[in-house]
């Protein structure tokens, strides 16, 4: 990751001697020296949305993943998320998955918690899951029928049973500005205490607190807003239910903003101390789709890092009239690792997409794969075993129309050396899909 440049919001270039100095700055300043990175653009799923239980709800919201490495109670991927509308329906649920695609119910019972106080009779929401050493804590939004919307907490010690913090709610709104409403919490704890960015008024601003034992609280920033909208700007609306990461010691904070226009869009903040954000440069960083299932907007998302490949699973709405939100993945990594090539074997762009033997096969090394594109399109590439397993993600990424070629080194997505066996490979773009083995002889 390219270092964060800080850079003054308050300074405004004017006339047209201002606008064409601020053009050569930012040429000079950005072109060259900082390409898009990593969690700065994202291509989503093909097969989007997933297929996540609703337990009789019309969708399903607010996802928010954990990922082990080595499995936890044999499962390494762990989104909790909550099945909406209506609000009835609208409890903190778990799914577990080994390939971040396909997600399951087993071992669980669903929902993990459901509504027992009068600070929360009327839905629970925006669950938040950190796990520090052995127990599992779990902050969520709880709010009442007269409209009054507050934060609380409950604890496990296997991610499955849960049991509600007994002087709930941790955080009330308190400030006027908030309008009595705060919710949709994030957690990180840096490994002496534990920090939570919350939303204030819905979408009036991202707020901070930290506590040493994730029970008592203490608001930072005298209560104000870390992060807010910025006028004239994709967000000028306001800025709502951000997750935040690490990655590279900065702190790297995904959130909906909602233009003035009424617009939900998602972007990306930077920061090193907690309490001062940069946003990036390409916000908005994910759009809506206009006549998809989600064309009316994006909302809450959730990222993790895995091989140098940022996953971001986030929810989002039509825009059919069927207020049916659904939770979809999409993947970015560093543009520069990538390597599909162009090859010259005709003028003309190929008629029809077509998948290749690849070659040489069987190989021990290297192996190369080549496929066409009648037209431009997003593209996956996907090695399998011969039990329908992902090994390697090759292609996930729009690519332009032209006779193609990639090189797979015999890796698995970790870069560990994969065994000898029949692999299959499939291509998907449009319509399309095509799967053919090879043989890897070591």
């Amino acid at each position: 990751m390219m270092g964060v440049k800080k850079h003054s919001q308050e300074r405004k270039w004017g006339g047209k001697a201002g606008i064409i100095l601020a053009l050569f700055l930012f040429n000079q300043v950005y072109a060259d020296t900082e390409p898009m990175d990593i969690g700065e653009w994202f291509d989503r799923y093909l097969d989007n949305p997933l297929n996540i239980p609703q337990y009789g709800a019309l969708g399903a919201v607010h996802p928010d993943m954990l990922f082990f490495p080595d499995g936890e109670d044999e499962y390494k991927y762990w989104m909790f998320y909550t099945p909406y509308p209506p609000e009835t329906h609208e409890n903190p649920s778990l799914v577990r998955s080994n390939d971040g695609m396909n997600f399951v119910d087993n071992g669980v019972r669903n929902p993990l918690i459901v509504r027992t106080e009068p600070w929360e009779n009327r839905h629970l929401a925006d669950p938040d899951v950190i796990k520090v050493g052995d127990k599992w804590y779990m902050y969520y939004m709880g709010r009442e029928r007269g409209g009054t919307a507050c934060i609380s907490l409950a604890i496990s010690d296997d991610g499955k049973n849960w049991i509600k913090y007994d002087s709930n709610p941790v955080i009330k709104p308190t400030q006027n500005w908030e309008n009595n409403w705060v919710g949709a919490p994030a957690l990180y704890h840096d490994g002496l205490k534990f920090w939570m960015w919350f939303c204030g008024g819905y979408a009036k601003g991202i707020e901070l607190a930290s506590s040493v034992d994730g029970e008592d609280w203490i608001r930072e920033n005298n209560g104000d807003p870390v992060l807010t909208g910025t006028v004239w700007e994709w967000d000028a609306g306001g800025v709502s239910h951000p997750d935040v990461i690490c990655h590279k010691d900065t702190l790297w904070m995904y959130y909906w903003g909602v233009s003035a226009a009424n617009r939900y869009r998602l972007g990306l903040a930077k920061s090193v101390d907690k309490f001062n954000w940069i946003k990036c440069r390409y916000n908005p960083i994910l759009d809506i789709v206009l006549d998809s299932w989600e064309g009316h907007y994006i909302y809450r998302s959730s990222p993790i890092i895995i091989s140098d490949t940022m996953w971001l699973y986030y929810s989002a709405y039509d825009d059919m009239g069927t207020t049916r939100p659904r939770i979809g993945l999409a993947k970015s990594w560093d543009k520069r690792d990538i390597h599909v090539k162009e090859e010259g074997e005709s003028g003309a762009d190929p008629s029809a997409f077509t998948l290749s033997q690849n070659y040489p096969n069987p190989f021990n090394q290297a192996t190369n794969i080549d496929f066409t594109l009648a037209k431009s399109g997003f593209v996956s590439l996907i090695i399998y075993d011969i039990l329908g397993r992902k090994v390697r993600i090759l292609v996930f990424e729009h690519v332009s129309s032209g006779y193609k070629s990639v090189l797979w080194d015999g890796k698995n997505d970790s870069g560990e050396d994969v065994a000898s066996g029949v692999y299959c490979y499939q291509i998907g773009v449009e319509n399309f899909r095509e799967t053919k083995k090879l043989v890897l002889l070591k």
